[in-house]
């Protein structure tokens, strides 16, 4: 089987995932449309995005506006996809298995199709903004995400819906979370993260009676940070020995060497984890504070926070030695086993040609949004949108869930 792996590096998912399929024999290409910047010394087989970015950058101008590069963005996919149409044919012919991490090279309506007409596999991946909705998160957790920013909050439902549904008709395999899959229909699989630097990560439980706490949040707003800060000043100010370092903005290579020289990770509060920093975080002997979605057998060994129980349980960590050190043990041994990545690729292949899966054997089965989601308030669905979530829901057998939690009456199809 030749294996393509695409397009965009989120937190080394698309290079950890592709050394595991390699350490198992296969031929894998790597392609994304752009390096990331927290990664600078990954290589892959292809790097292309779209023309004009590609040539000028334009996406990086911090004197553009928000609105100017949504406009560049759309005279250049507009150029960019014949151009991507005739420059990819050949991987199209040349590889069995296609995994998507965020995105297809090109949207999901045209491309997807045609993979399938050609008798190709397609799997998608699902690394948190490129499904989660903050408004069906807001809705599923009652967790307010007003101060998450334009980014997040703002976010465009019609398209976001328009391309999960052509991914549920298409793709065999979803690998996702549940607490950004707000507005599923199809049954998934649990996403579990490679890391595959975790054997070359120093291991090293400091056990410091004055613990160093490090945070080190990728967007701030939706980490948590302010609450962290506070809630460290508050500790400090009732003599509590702690050191803490907030890290923005360094190379993974250097966060790693900073975790290994931590007690003390303090991830995030509002998104369910442990993510990949987290996973780090254990590799490099640290204790891991974050917030935690426990379902088995995924039951991470890490002390699970949320903005109620922080200032208890980071407490507990700081002052109870003996608690934190069998914690960050603890966590070297899950990261060994739940984030290796040739365990995780041989379960890809093994899911891939499993035929019950989207029936009782997948991890999940989601019903938030055909019986809790609302639409937010101004906001109305297209007519393709709408269309598209009854043909999904047709193809599943959800035709009378459909019609019990009233969809159509809901605007939803």
């Amino acid at each position: 089987m030749r294996i393509f792996i695409g397009t965009e590096e989120i937190a080394s998912l698309l290079s950890d995932l592709a050394s595991g399929f390699k350490d198992m024999g296969y031929k894998v290409t790597t392609y994304v449309t752009a390096k990331n910047k927290f990664y600078p010394t990954h290589k892959y087989d292809i790097v292309r995005g779209t023309v004009i970015n590609d040539l000028i950058h334009y996406w990086e101008w911090k004197f553009l506006s928000n609105r100017l590069k949504d406009y560049c963005k759309r005279i250049d996919t507009f150029i960019s996809v014949p151009y991507l149409k005739w420059k990819n044919r050949k991987l199209i012919e040349d590889h069995d298995l296609f995994i998507f991490i965020w995105k297809p090279w090109l949207d999901e309506s045209y491309l997807f199709p045609l993979l399938k007409k050609k008798g190709k596999k397609i799997i998608c991946m699902h690394v948190g903004s490129d499904v989660r909705y903050a408004q069906a998160f807001q809705q599923q957790y009652n967790i307010d995400t007003a101060g998450w920013g334009d980014f997040f909050v703002n976010d465009n439902l019609d398209r976001k819906l328009k391309k999960i549904r052509y991914q549920e008709l298409y793709a065999d395999i979803f690998y996702s979370l549940p607490d950004q899959a707000g507005l599923y229909l199809r049954n998934y699989n649990h996403l579990s993260l490679s890391l595959n630097k975790a054997k070359d990560i120093q291991f090293k439980i400091p056990a410091r009676k004055k613990p160093l706490i490090i945070h080190a949040p990728s967007r701030s707003e939706i980490k948590g940070t302010s609450i962290i800060n506070k809630t460290v000043e508050r500790l400090k100010n009732e003599g509590i020995e702690l050191d803490y370092t907030l890290i923005q903005n360094v190379p993974n290579e250097e966060l790693l060497r900073l975790l290994t020289e931590a007690d003390i990770l303090c991830d995030e509060l509002f998104l369910h984890g442990p993510g990949v920093l987290s996973a780090e975080g254990m590799a490099a002997g640290c204790a891991v504070a974050t917030r935690c979605f426990n379902v088995p057998p995924f039951q991470p060994p890490v002390c699970a926070v949320t903005p109620e129980n922080l200032y208890e349980e980071l407490k507990r960590l700081i002052t109870d030695v003996e608690y934190r050190v069998a914690l960050a043990a603890e966590g070297k041994k899950f990261v060994d086993e739940f984030n290796d990545p040739t365990r995780i690729a041989a379960k890809v292949i093994a899911d891939i040609t499993n035929e019950s899966l989207d029936n009782a054997g997948n991890d999940y089965h989601p019903d938030f949004f055909i019986k809790h989601f609302k639409l937010p308030e101004n906001i109305k669905l297209s007519s393709q949108a709408k269309a598209l979530t009854k043909k999904v829901a047709e193809k599943y057998g959800l035709q009378k869930e459909a019609a019990e939690y009233e969809l159509e009456k809901r605007g939803l199809i």
